[in-house]
């Protein structure tokens, strides 16, 4: 996909980026599946706890807003950390009662940020508030989209099955 636009606009002769532009995006990008896969590898070492991820998350932030390209380097090994350990760590157990809104959120969060993005434009709204009011409305989404559509049609299928 990030090769598509230098390709097509290249068959058109108005390529503003070069081919060298998006191979690096594909490459950063690629790097974050690469550290994933790293952390993965060395799962059964990892130190997982509570204190950990505060300093994996301070890192981050540092690495994050760190004007060197060394501190860079590190998110993509520093992000999986964040998300591997965090999952180990929150008690998602409580949440089972609710319900499954995993695929909800899978499938409504993008048309709700894109909604909200285009809603609040000339409104420069913080990233902060961007972020809890996209999550909120996507987990509301889910909510719902368990509740009244896809819970009843998996006991509709679970019916005919049995």
């Amino acid at each position: 996909m990030s090769l598509a636009p230098t390709v097509l606009s290249s068959a058109a002769g108005t390529s503003a980026y070069s081919p060298l532009f998006y191979s690096s995006k594909v490459v950063y990008v690629g790097s974050f599946f690469l550290g994933g896969v790293i952390l993965f590898l060395v799962a059964d070492r990892l130190w997982i706890s509570w204190p950990g991820w505060i300093l994996f998350l301070l890192i981050f932030a540092m690495a994050l807003f760190s004007p060197f390209l060394i501190s860079r380097i590190m998110l993509p090994f520093i992000a999986p950390y964040l998300a591997i350990a965090g999952s180990c760590l929150i008690p998602f157990s409580r949440f089972d009662d609710l319900g499954d809104f995993s695929y909800g959120i899978y499938i409504y969060h993008y048309p709700i940020q894109q909604a909200i993005f285009g809603a609040t434009l000339q409104d420069n709204v913080p990233l902060g508030a961007f972020f809890l009011f996209s999550w909120i409305a996507s987990l509301l989404m889910a909510y719902l989209s368990w509740h009244f559509v896809e819970k009843p049609a998996m006991n509709c299928c679970n019916h005919f099955n049995h």
